[in-house]
């Protein structure tokens, strides 16, 4: 029977990897979404693209590392 949460996860580096890079893409994905609501004033569809070019953009660079799984 396989473990649900077992201490030895926290010893793997691929965990931690894949954790750091959730970080990284979750902060990057909500620093550029923010900028794009400042900068474009109200343009939904400016502050649309940017979301969605921001989210491909970390599930290209990054999903390899972590799966993708942008919180």
């Amino acid at each position: 029977m396989k473990k649900f949460l077992a201490l030895d996860d926290i010893r793997d580096s691929r965990a931690w990897q894949a954790a750091i890079a959730e970080f990284v893409a979750t902060y990057g994905f909500v620093f550029l979404g923010l900028g794009a609501v400042a900068f474009a004033a109200g343009n939904v569809l400016t502050v649309a693209l940017a979301h969605g070019l921001a989210i491909t953009l970390f599930i290209i660079a990054l999903g390899r590392v972590s799966g993708g799984h942008i919180n």
